[in-house]
This record gives structure tokens, sequence and C-alpha cells, in this order.
């Protein structure tokens, strides 16, 4: 198409699509629902295992839960979150 011409010009224009028209006859093809997203979830702790928490104290041999796992402390402590500190082994 010329540059120079524009739909406010006037004039015969013609419809041009990407995709080929359904046959006469023919199912549109279904498109699958959507599902909205999930909102996610706390892992549930082992049974009968306590979860961490920031402002208990633990010392060397506690267990506990965190994000569905084991820890068991190496020595006292508080607050340190046992996926990134050094007192808590898995």
């Amino acid at each position: 198409m010329d540059s120079r011409y524009k739909p406010s010009d006037g004039g015969a224009w013609k419809l041009i699509t990407n995709s080929d028209p359904i046959p006469p006859g023919e199912i549109e093809p279904q498109v699958p629902p959507i599902e909205p997203p999930t909102t996610p979830t706390e892992p549930e702790p082992p049974i009968g295992m306590a979860t961490w928490e920031i402002n208990t104290v633990y010392y060397g041999g506690d267990q506990v839960s965190y994000n569905n796992v084991l820890y068991t402390t190496k020595w006292w402590t508080k607050g340190n979150q046992p996926d990134s500190s050094i007192e808590w082994q898995k």
C-alpha cells in the first residue's frame, strides 16, 4: 500500500485478515477456559513436628519444620531462619 494514502482520504477499502475463514458447515474451534491463578499456600509441617517461629528460643538438638523441611539446631539460637543460618542443619 502506498504510504501517501490514509483512511481519512476516503475511497474503497478492503478488510484483510491473517486467518482463513471457517468453511461453511464446520464448527469453530473451542478455546479452553483460562483458569484463574491460585494463591500459594504454606506447606504443612510433618505431623507432630513443631513449626519454626522467629521469637522462640531453640537449644542444641531441638527439631523444627521450616518450609516442610526438618531442621535440627546445632546450639542455642533465636530468630535465625533455618534455611539461611549456620545454627541449623537439615
